[in-house]
């Protein structure tokens, strides 16, 4: 239990004590085809993450925010590391009244009325970014980085300036904060990052699918005597291999993006949550075989904080803390 804290400690110092780490909220686009329909930035300062895609040629995308003078804007521009968008180099272009003009768009692109604009070419990075809290890699391409002169609404366009499409990313805002709700569908939220980077969902999962099922096949073939679970030691076990399963996926993934980046010095961000959800599951799991049908009120008080842990470290697919604390409740007693 002492080890499981430590490493959940570990794992939250990463977002204040590690320089250049960046985790994003999560933020969907909607249809935003149309300039009055644009995707709404609650707020730009806050980091933010987008992964959209452009369908075709001669279509823009479109984004919203407001923001008061004096604060930063803060726009990354990116895309995949697959083959698929080798070729795929959207631009962006920042609209509003107090704008240092730059360069120009396509005619497809809507303006607002009076706004000007600065638009920014794309520059393809020549080598891709690992992203250490997906864990995933990424192809920079444009950035902008200007502080408002003035307050008031501001226009974001993506564009294809070649006239095809593909998937592209987007990173706003710099500080770091997550709401309740977004830090415990963020785990959900890296499902659709793998989507996005081109992977098949089901090949994304099938880590975490695996110890589930060997690991149910080895508690009800090679379970010791006297071992058998009641009906909280089965939630628990789920739960701890749901935890295992995700170290799994964890690892997997990590691999697969540094086989498209190079070797990164916050690799260790990574290995922190990968550990996090390994000791999480072990400790998890261990606990509900030593306590089965034994269950006093501090062994599922502690089954308790093992899940809500686990919901802290994004681990177990949001499906395993529930488990782990739903399992604190359960009566026991041995399944017939």
């Amino acid at each position: 239990m002492r080890s499981t804290v430590l490493l959940l400690v570990l794992f939250l110092l990463c977002f204040v004590v590690v320089p250049d780490v960046r985790a994003h909220a999560p933020l969907d686009t909607g249809t935003n085809e149309n300039i009055t329909s644009a995707t709404i930035i609650p707020d730009p300062v806050k980091s933010w993450a987008i992964y959209a895609t452009l369908h075709e040629g001669n279509e823009a995308q479109y984004y919203r925010f407001d923001i008061n003078a004096g604060q930063r804007i803060h726009i990354s521009l990116f895309t995949t590391t697959t083959g698929e968008d080798a070729a795929f180099s959207p631009a962006i272009a920042l609209m509003g009244e107090d704008i240092p003009v730059q360069g120009a768009v396509p005619a497809y692109v809507q303006v607002p009325p009076g706004a000007r604009i600065m638009a920014v070419s794309p520059v393809r990075a020549p080598y891709a970014t690992y992203e250490a809290f997906a864990p995933s890699s990424f192809v920079g391409l444009a950035e902008i980085s200007w502080d408002a002169t003035a307050t008031g609404t501001y226009y974001l366009a993506v564009y294809d300036p070649v006239q095809g499409g593909g998937n592209y990313g987007i990173a706003i805002g710099d500080q770091e904060s997550f709401t309740p709700a977004e830090w415990i569908q963020s785990p959900l939220a890296l499902l659709n990052v793998y989507q996005w980077e081109r992977q098949d969902l089901l090949l994304v999962l099938a880590p975490a699918a695996i110890i589930l099922v060997v690991g149910i096949l080895l508690i009800l073939t090679r379970k010791p005597a006297g071992t058998s679970l009641d009906l909280p030691g089965w939630f628990g076990a789920v739960a701890g291999l749901l935890f295992l399963g995700t170290g799994a996926t964890l690892f997997t993934q990590m691999t697969y993006a540094l086989l498209h980046a190079p070797p990164d010095p916050l690799v260790v961000v990574t290995f922190i949550f990968i550990m996090s959800s390994v000791i999480l599951g072990l400790a998890t799991l261990r606990h509900a075989f030593l306590h089965a049908r034994i269950w006093t009120f501090r062994h599922r008080i502690i089954l308790a904080i093992l899940g809500l842990l686990a919901l802290i470290a994004w681990s177990g697919y949001i499906v395993g803390p529930a488990l782990a604390v739903l399992a604190s409740a359960l009566p026991s007693g041995k399944l017939r």
